[in-house]
Parts: structure tokens; sequence; C-alpha cells
């Protein structure tokens, strides 16, 4: 303490706002006319001083376990950058690359990139150099534009992953209007095109698209479950000659269906009640699209346009089906009558795993609908399940995820001569050429047996039963 005449104004600046009001009235009087403490003031200012102590003490504890964290984590770090620290810069550009790529810039956005540079010094200097590591871009609720203008700064115009977030958790974000519309002004140089949207920020999107773009590889689309439907006519296949892979959750259908054109490899889609018959427009969208490798779809039912009471006419195929000799993998999740609407029209190979679910909405179909379901499931049966082979079954029961009941699982898939004798290969894991079935209900076995029927299961020369979870399975 001052021995001047500034102590009181000393003290108070010494005393923080907390330890200050604890100092009686008597005290502050008797340090503002410099007189000596009483016994009972001077013993309260000595338990204070070991509070603070005792407090600094702790304070100085709690600061060197930190340290020793500290030191721990940089001894674990340096250990394990120990041999990749070796490596040459353009490595370490591709590991950090990798690594970005693997870690799905969706989730991560664009603070995937900033990882790298927190690590150490040499790290920071090499992925400040590698412009890839820039290239993908997140907008949501968080992204101000002085992320955007760095993020391309950076990237030094290579193409860009773009992610525009407006819903998180179920809730809309609001976006910077400033980032949205920059961003969206790279369209012309973007890779991959992610949109999770609701209504209020298509216009947007109008906007600026359609762009013609040599770099867009692929798009993934989810609107908001409840938006009435819409439809994206600025989107042209003729627009994207890379384009090659089309994700759509939620609909809108017509999307889907514009951007169809040779180049597309891959079609998820996952439509909404659209409210209008698209039958003949999706067949022709598939036959523009003869190089597809990947097509699922589920529930397509609502935009095809199929009573689910009994029909009053059979369903009946006039056009010419549709060769797709590259397709690898076909899932349809939708009711039977949905089912045969699309293998109809398109021609199975013998590379094709075919996985049907078959949910447990079994629309009524006519006795002439029926059997040309079995036909068209016989074909493909014997299309995939080669002559001159054995062939092995899998039946397994397993409860759906969805609360909808139990899944009952059918797998059927052929096996060289040589292999006739080893182990069954695990269903998840089968080559090309296989035929899955998957029924969401587990009680219309009228449903049931129009698939099961057209199946020459009385050829089969191995079953494999899995855990079906029931007591007492029944067989017939």
């Amino acid at each position: 303490m001052t021995q001047d005449g500034n102590r009181s104004k000393d003290t108070e600046e010494i005393l923080c706002s907390q330890c200050s009001p604890s100092l009686s009235t008597a005290l502050r009087n008797i340090l503002r006319l410099d007189l000596p403490l009483p016994i009972q003031d001077s013993a309260d200012v000595d338990e204070l001083e070991r509070d603070i102590d005792a407090l600094l003490d702790g304070c100085q504890l709690a600061v060197d376990g930190y340290l020793r964290v500290m030191d721990t984590l940089r001894n674990a770090r340096n250990a394990g950058c120990a041999k990749i620290n070796r490596l040459p810069d353009e490595l370490l550009e591709k590991i950090f690359s990798h690594l970005i790529k693997t870690a799905t810039f969706r989730y991560r956005g664009s603070a995937a990139c900033i990882t790298p540079t927190l690590v150490c010094r040499r790290w920071r200097d090499v992925a400040l150099s590698c412009p890839r590591l820039w290239c993908a871009i997140s907008v949501d609720g968080e992204m101000e534009m002085e992320m955007v203008d760095t993020l391309l700064r950076r990237s030094q115009s290579l193409p860009i992953d773009l992610d525009v977030n407006c819903v998180r958790a179920g809730r809309t974000q609001f976006l910077s209007t400033d980032a949205l519309q920059r961003v969206l002004e790279e369209l012309p140089h973007t890779r991959h095109l992610m949109l999770f949207l609701d209504k209020r920020y298509y216009s947007f999107l109008e906007a600026f698209i359609p762009q013609p773009s040599s770099a867009l590889e692929s798009v993934y689309i989810v609107l908001e479950p409840g938006d009435a439907p819409v439809s994206f006519p600025m989107f042209a296949g003729h627009l994207y000659p890379a384009l090659r892979i089309v994700q759509c959750i939620n609909g809108p259908s017509a999307a889907v269906l514009s951007f169809a054109c040779s180049s597309i490899t891959s079609v998820d889609l996952y439509t909404p009640d659209d409210s209008q018959d698209l039958r003949n427009e999706f067949i022709d969208a598939i036959r523009r699209m003869p190089n597809l490798e990947t097509f699922e779809i589920r529930d397509p039912h609502w935009m095809f346009w199929f009573p689910d009471g009994d029909f009053i006419e059979d369903i009946v195929i006039t056009s010419p089906t549709i060769s797709l000799p590259n397709l690898r993998n076909l899932r349809l999740d939708a009711r039977n009558v949905d089912i045969f609407w699309i293998l109809a029209h398109i021609d199975i190979s013998p590379q094709t795993n075919v996985h049907l679910v078959v949910d447990g909405n079994f629309a009524c179909m006519t006795v002439n609908t029926s059997a040309l379901l079995q036909d068209r499931l016989r074909h493909i049966a014997q299309v995939l399940l080669k002559d001159g082979y054995s062939y092995h079954c899998a039946y397994h029961v397993v409860a759906d995820t969805l609360m909808r009941g139990r899944l009952q699982n059918i797998h059927l898939w052929t096996v060289p001569d040589a292999d006739r004798e080893a182990n069954l290969t695990d269903p998840n894991m089968m080559p090309n050429g296989q035929l899955h079935l998957a029924f969401g209900s587990m009680d219309d076995v009228d449903g049931m047996s129009v698939f099961l029927d057209a199946l020459p299961l009385r050829e089969v020369v191995a079953l494999q039963v899995l855990d079906i979870g029931l007591k007492n399975p029944r067989f017939r």
C-alpha cells in the first residue's frame, strides 16, 4: 500500500470489482483518512489476502496442468507427423486434398481447409499455397462475405464444390444475401453443386441459373419437406456436358427429368407429392440417359398415378424397351405396380444388381397385369442367374428402422462351379449379377407371391437362413 495522499485511489485500482465491495465501510473510510486499521478490519484483510493467494495458487496449478497437456499434445503431434513431414510439399498437398475429400465437404463445409493450417508452420505454408484445399465453399447462416472472398481468392479460379445450405436441423437459416449472390456468380466454375433449400431462396437460383458450365459434374438437391412442389425449368442437361450424377431428395421430380441427358451415369431420386402424372415423361427421361450405371428411385407413386384400389383397366406397355448396357445397380423402392412400370420399360444386363424393395402398400393389380409382372421377373431371373451355374439363396428378416414392421429379404446370386462347395457369400458383398428382394409387409402373402412365384426357388442348390429375429418362422 502506498504512503502518499492517493492511497485510496491506488487501492481501488488494485482491487477488482468483486473484492472491493467486500471491504467494510470502516475500512474504506480508514484508507481515505490515512489512519491505522482497527484490529478487526486488519483480520478481515488478512483473510482476504489468504483467499486471494489460494486463488492465485489454484490458477497457477491449472495453468501448469494445461501446459503439460499442451506439451503432451505437441509431442504426440510431432511423433505422429515425423514421418509425413519428411515428404515433399507436393505429396503433402495431395494428402491434404485427399483427407478433405474423404471428410465429405457438405458436413465440414468451408472449415475443412483450416485444419492443416493449425498443425505447424510448414503445414500452414503448404496449405496456403495449395489452391485445391480452398475449393470447398459452404454457405450457411454463419458464412460471412469476408470468408467467401478469402476462399475464392485462394482457390485461384479452380472448379469449386459449392454447398448452399438454407436449412439446418429442420429450421430455415437466414443466409447473407451478399455471400449467396457472390457464390452463385461462380456457378460456371462449380464442379459439385449441393442445394439444401426452402422456397424463399428460389428467386436467387432463378436469377443465376441457367448458366452454361463445362465443369459441373454432380448436382444434389434437397428440398425442405412440406414445401409446395416446384419445378426448375432453368436446369437443362445440354447446358452441362460433364454432368454425371444427379440426386434429388423430396423432389422436384421435374428437375431430375430436365437434367436427363446422355452424360448422366447415376440418378438417385426420392419424389414428393408432385400432384401430376409423370409416368410417360419419366420413361422418356430414362431413354435420354442410355449410359446409366446406377439408378435408384424411392416412392415413385407420387408421380406414377396408379390408384391404390382395383384397376379398371390393365396396364398396357406400348413403347419399346430401353437398353441400358452399362447399368450395374438398380434399386426400386415402391409398390408392385410402380416396379412393374419401370421394369417393363428397361432391359437388364447379366452384370446388373437388381434390388427391389416392395413397400407395405401392395397396390391391387389385375390378373393380366400380375401375369405380365411375373413374366418380367422370370425374364430378369433368367438373365441374372446364368445357365450352367449353380446359384445360392439367402433369407432373413430384419427390423425396419422406420418402424414399418419387419423387412423380409431374399437374395439370389450365381456362384461359379469351382465355388459350389464354398461358404455362402455375404449378401451385402455380392458380385455383379444378383437379385435382391425385400418386402416391407409380413401380412400380404398374395402380394408377395406375385414376386416369389416368378422366381425359380426350386432350383436353389444352397440356402442360407440368417438370424431372422422370429421365434417360429414358417416356410412352405
